[in-house]
């Protein structure tokens, strides 16, 4: 199913929402705004990920694209046990094959969204993006040209949420990457951008990820160049009017 003529966008009340969670952090405050939740943050959220589906199920049909929690969405509330504050300031839509696996995904923060891929790099010398990597690194700067990667995306370490590259530049940054636990690679957009106010957001994250998805499979990929290689066969650069 294709919800996409259904998906008009989010709602500056998305953000009015996340901001006041932030300055109120408390199961009190929530539960009385748990209607905002739901209609500014639940719903439109449902709608997004079903007008992803067909896309996503294209490039790779064993990604969960399910707008239901521990599926794509990703509970709001905190494990109390580690966490000082109740609910995450933010809302996390995620598209990979289980838990902590390399995915897709979809934040909207407090003042803006980001779209973009998170590489599990935690084995470091013995994960698949550094096999993929090394195995063959002239590939790897390849598809970054090809696919119009290299300074159009940040770079941030999951591990303390600090910005490696601000345009990420594959030459020059990549040895870094090769070092780094959890790292992603995003655009962000602010909520100043009438993009996220409309379907148009749809396209975008559409070739967001179009981009994207080649790193996704050096973090995932057993076989990186018959994977590039059927991707770019199947799918190539698109170009939305």
């Amino acid at each position: 199913m294709n919800d996409e003529d259904n998906f008009v966008g989010f709602y500056p009340e998305t953000f009015k929402f996340l901001k006041g969670l932030s300055n109120n952090n408390s199961k009190s405050w929530f539960d009385k705004h748990r209607s905002e939740y739901e209609n500014y943050i639940i719903a439109p959220s449902k709608y997004f990920v079903n007008s992803l589906k067909g896309f996503l199920n294209y490039i790779n049909p064993e990604l969960v694209v399910e707008p239901k929690f521990n599926k794509s969405f990703v509970r709001i509330n905190k494990d109390m046990r580690f966490a000082k504050k109740p609910y995450k300031e933010y809302f996390l839509i995620r598209f990979g094959k289980f838990k902590w696996d390399c995915e897709l995904f979809f934040v909207i923060n407090i003042d803006s969204v980001s779209i973009g891929v998170f590489i599990n790099n935690e084995k470091k010398s013995d994960s698949r993006f550094n096999i993929n990597f090394n195995s063959n690194p002239d590939l790897f700067f390849k598809i970054c040209k090809e696919y119009n990667i290299s300074k159009k995306y940040s770079v941030t370490d999951l591990k303390d949420m600090s910005e490696v590259s601000s345009k990420f530049n594959p030459e020059k940054d990549v040895a870094k990457l090769l070092n780094i636990r959890w790292f992603t690679i995003d655009k962000t957009y602010n909520n100043t951008s009438k993009v996220i106010f409309s379907h148009k957001l749809i396209q975008e994250t559409i070739l967001v990820y179009n981009s994207l998805y080649p790193l996704y499979l050096y973090g995932t990929s057993l076989d990186i160049e018959r994977d590039i290689l059927a991707y770019k066969k199947r799918l190539g650069i698109m170009k939305i009017i």
